[in-house]
């Protein structure tokens, strides 16, 4: 997953989309020298936002300096589209000019060839920042950390110190200084205001932090991010398992991976990817989207086979027809609410297997207080509306149960999905649904086949 800023680009992005005609493409004057003063990141939203043709005539603006930034901010249906609309030349003056970051990012997208070139031109210190990188997943610290940082020697003083970043350029996002000890090994960070304030000769290591911010590279970067919730620091050093320093990774970097956790978790909600171009072709988006349309049926197939079970239950009380849905529709909401909740405790770390009993306990309460409640609710209406007693308490009866199968299975099912390394926000709301309609059909059926006929 690529990190991107956590900025909106619509004031500068909009008024240059009314202006592109959409049919033919093209492009005024005006319109193109808008779109060449616009940053990296907001052209890549423009390139997003735009049919194929339209995105073409505007790549075709951008220069072979600026290519990788702009692809370094898109996803990877978009930017892959553009590379293969590149030739073998466009390609070669743009790989040349791929800075480590985006070197790393868009290795699978160029040829191999052009990534070894592009590897073999860059500085030692370059070539071992994307070496470090490519060893790691993507959803991994040590995949996304950034080598623009500065590391000194732990054994200075405050005033070498202050006049060797006289010398440097400070890297944005720098509110630490990484300490190196002679050893080469990473010896804690220093805050660039107790720099400010300490005595000349007070040695650079007497004023570490007490609690170190460094993480590991193998780190999640889901668990970096309550990391940096709790130590407040522009920057966090990453390190290896033998304590060498990395890099580091910013929080701007760190808040852009959250903004696009949360926006892969919504889309695969619907079965769709994050990286799945709004303008890809017919074929190919419904290729994407037939699987999980399949799964729905085959959840769906169950449920009418459930259904199918007490045909001759229907055939005698067709009260029953006209209130099965209100019963799986009860259950549905309570158990996607109970589910939601799961979910993101799991993402935060307020969930796991050492407090799930005090929350399954917690959440069957709940089942079962509105479980309670709604069914009298409904078995009353149901009662009066039909005038038969028996078919508000068969109602009511089928809530209450599925109520508490919904509370249940809502927090059983992300914990199972997590186990299995399964993202809960992929498929948890399809088995959910499954579970409730499977349960409130049965106990509804079954108990109005007891009592009603």
């Amino acid at each position: 997953m690529e990190i991107t800023e956590v900025v909106t680009h619509e004031p500068l992005v909009n008024p240059i989309l009314s202006e592109l005609s959409v049919e033919d493409g093209e492009l005024t004057e005006a319109t193109r020298a808008a779109i060449l003063e616009l940053p990296s990141e907001a052209v890549a939203a423009l390139l997003e936002s735009l049919p194929v043709d339209s995105r073409l005539n505007v790549w075709a603006l951008i220069s072979a300096e600026e290519r990788g930034d702009v692809l370094f901010e898109m996803h990877d249906d978009a930017r892959r589209h553009l590379i293969n609309e590149m030739d073998e030349a466009e390609l070669r003056t743009m790989a040349a000019r791929l800075t480590p970051q985006e070197l790393v990012e868009l290795n699978e997208l160029i040829p191999a060839k052009l990534y070894s070139r592009r590897l073999k031109l860059m500085s030692i210190k370059e070539q071992t920042a994307v070496n470090t990188a490519m060893r790691f997943d993507e959803d991994q610290v040590g995949r996304n950390i950034d080598s623009d940082f500065i590391s000194i020697s732990e054994n200075l003083t405050a005033q070498q110190v202050m006049r060797l970043l006289r010398q440097w350029q400070i890297p944005s996002n720098t509110d630490l200084l990484c300490l190196v000890s002679e050893d080469g090994l990473y010896a804690g960070s220093v805050q660039l205001t107790d720099l400010f304030n300490a005595h000349p000769q007070q040695l650079i290591n007497e004023l570490k932090l007490e609690e170190d911010p460094a993480v590991g590279a193998d780190m999640h970067m889901s668990d970096l991010a309550d990391h940096s919730y709790q130590n407040h620091y522009a920057m966090t050093p990453v390190v290896d398992d033998a304590g060498h320093l990395l890099g580091r990774i910013t929080s701007q970097d760190i808040l852009g991976w959250v903004q696009d956790d949360a926006e892969a978790q919504m889309l695969n909600q619907a079965g769709l990817s994050e990286d799945e171009d709004l303008f890809a072709p017919v074929k190919r988006s419904a290729k994407r989207r037939a699987v999980w349309l399949g799964i729905n049926l085959c959840t769906a197939l169950l449920a009418s086979w459930t259904i199918g079970l007490f045909e001759a239950t229907l055939e005698q009380v067709v009260a029953l027809a006209i209130l099965m849905p209100i019963v799986a529709s009860m259950g549905g909401i309570a158990g996607s609410q109970t589910l939601t909740l799961a979910i993101r405790g799991l993402a935060l770390g307020h969930l796991s297997s050492s407090n799930a009993k005090i929350i399954f306990r917690k959440e069957i309460m709940v089942g079962l207080l509105n479980g309670l409640i709604w069914a009298i609710v409904i078995g009353v209406m149901a009662g009066l509306w039909f005038a038969k007693p028996a078919i508000g308490f068969v109602i009511g009866a089928a809530i209450l149960v599925n109520l508490i199968f919904a509370a249940v299975s809502g927090v059983l099912i992300p914990l199972v999905l997590d186990k299995l390394k399964i993202d809960p926000a992929l498929s948890g709301a399809v088995i959910l649904t499954t579970v409730t309609d499977v349960v409130g059909f049965f106990a509804f059926l079954g108990l109005g086949s007891l009592f009603l006929v």
